[in-house]
């Protein structure tokens, strides 16, 4: 098929096998072919972080807080992430917060889960990133110290 005859369903439906087998360099062709803003195709349910990361080093989503539609996309996605108890994927997310010098906790608190988000992944007993969060009560930098270590 044509990138002309594909729309935009066909398009998120491939990208999201793409996305969730982390194959980048389909992800990188299938975004090539598609001419509309890259965030639209994006999943909302991304289960590794190996392309969530992918997807942030393209410049398919960004954290830009002046885009309305590209905040809308990753809230979407860290409630899914949160949902699902994907902690890799959540701890990405606010390490790359974290890494924008001057605003990062403003970011950080930006894609923090909802009370209902919270109490969906601690009846689903996602401990682990209900654990991760607790940097709520700490500085920053103990944050970043105690929250992206490898668990034992």
């Amino acid at each position: 098929m044509m990138a002309g005859l594909l729309g935009l369903l066909d398009f998120k439906s491939v990208i999201d096998s793409r996305v969730q087998s982390a194959d980048t360099q389909s992800i990188e062709y299938i975004m090539g072919m598609w001419k509309g803003r890259p965030s639209a195709i994006i999943p909302f349910k991304i289960h590794n972080s190996e392309s969530m990361s992918f997807i942030f080093d393209k410049g398919y989503l960004t954290l830009d807080t002046s885009d309305e539609y590209n905040i809308e996309v990753l809230d979407n996605i860290m409630d899914s992430a949160f949902k699902d108890g994907q902690v890799d994927v959540v701890r990405l997310v606010h390490q790359r917060c974290c890494d924008i010098p001057g605003s990062g906790l403003l970011l950080l608190k930006r894609y923090l889960p909802s009370l209902n988000i919270l109490s969906k992944a601690s009846s689903d007993n996602h401990h682990q990133l209900i654990r991760s969060l607790s940097w709520f009560n700490e500085s920053p930098d103990r944050f970043v110290e105690t929250n992206f270590q490898n668990d034992p």
